[in-house]
């Protein structure tokens, strides 16, 4: 994730963020949140590997950070899923036009060029049905799904 995405999500649940950096030696980023009286969930989340498991399967991740599709990518194909990536949103809609795919990953912050929302507007207009996984912020969620009219 990009640092823009982790500070949002930060800000979303009340935290804040504690960066040291000292030359030679690094940077260490500690994130904070506010405790919470809450009890856990007694439901423990129980998955295997095999409820991941693809069977051929095209995704699309689509993110302007080099690293972070062939992170994805490598992943997906071990899952026995066929991924695809793009560096930008352009891309994205040019490859759709010419293939189809079962869902595309999606950044919402991309430079440059076209962001991750004008992505999948464009995207629609091509494929109206189109699945996508996306990094919609907590409180842009309502403001993206109204703009696209999904319910």
């Amino acid at each position: 994730m990009g640092m823009a995405v982790v500070w949002g999500m930060v800000k979303d649940y009340k935290g804040y963020i504690n960066i040291q950096s000292k030359e030679g030696i690094g940077t260490t980023f500690k994130l904070y949140f506010p405790v919470s009286r809450d009890e856990p969930s007694s439901k423990g989340i129980s998955f295997s590997i095999q409820d991941l498991q693809g069977n051929g399967e095209t995704i699309l991740i689509v993110d302007d950070v080099e690293e972070q599709p062939k992170i994805a990518s490598a992943i997906l194909k071990k899952l026995d899923y066929s991924a695809k990536t793009v560096c930008c949103g352009e891309e994205a809609v040019e490859y759709i036009k010419k293939n189809a795919v079962d869902l595309v990953l999606l950044d919402m912050i991309m430079d440059p060029g076209m962001n991750g929302l004008d992505t999948y507007k464009c995207i629609l207009e091509v494929h109206p049905q189109q699945k996508a996984i996306t990094q919609l912020r907590k409180h842009r969620i309502k403001q993206n799904i109204s703009e696209l009219n999904i319910t």
